[in-house]
């Protein structure tokens, strides 16, 4: 298994390192997602819907790639590779939170998505995206605040000038990557809305 993984490794160079800079750059941008989904509904979502429906839909690739690349991590401790075992596993408390986190998390994106094809009378996602954002956003809290100095140190760290490290050229194109199709597949997204426009504008949304 873990010869198979070493192999594996090989396409996506960088080592332990290059996982940290790919996680964190991806954790800092779904950070800027939640918090301009948080703007929308203090905003209104009668004002501002089409603008939550895009920046939901955005964020699904970035979520994807920030699953795979802590799985990733996950997959190689347990698997006892040399440099991930030495990082050492996440606090306890977040080791129990994730699950919870990864859960909450598809929850809302697939309600979510489910809404916008039900339209306004998808009851039954309204149900389930109003209760996983609601556990969904106390588990995200706990995770941005103690993931914080992580965030502020190799969140950018491929960005920045004289800073280079093996594999980061891969993890740019797979960031804009992410970011592109997730604004290509949003566009689509907020077509497919516009049938809760209409809703609100006639009172049904509510």
């Amino acid at each position: 298994m873990r010869i198979a993984l070493d192999r594996l490794a090989l396409w996506f160079p960088g080592g332990i390192e290059g996982n940290r800079r790919l996680t964190a750059l991806l954790g800092a941008l779904l950070a800027v997602g939640i918090v301009a989904e948080l703007a929308t509904l203090v905003l209104g979502l009668q004002q501002t819907l089409l603008l939550h429906v895009f920046v939901g839909i955005a964020l699904i690739p970035l979520v994807a790639f920030k699953l795979f690349s802590t799985g990733w991590r996950m997959i190689r401790y347990y698997t006892r590779s040399p440099s991930y075992r030495a990082e050492g596993p996440p606090a306890p408390v977040l080791r129990a939170l994730a699950p919870l986190l990864v859960g909450a998390t598809l929850a809302l994106l697939v309600s979510g998505v489910g809404l916008i094809v039900a339209g306004p009378h998808g009851r039954f996602f309204r149900a389930v995206h109003s209760a996983s954002f609601a556990i969904f956003l106390l588990l995200i809290g706990v995770h941005l605040f103690a993931h914080l100095p992580k965030l502020r140190r190799f969140a950018f760290a491929d960005w920045l000038p004289g800073n280079r490290h093996h594999g980061q050229a891969l993890r740019r194109t797979l960031v804009s990557f992410a970011v592109v199709a997730g604004g290509a597949i949003a566009v689509a997204g907020v077509e497919q809305a516009q049938p809760w426009v209409a809703a609100i504008r006639h009172g049904l949304g509510g």
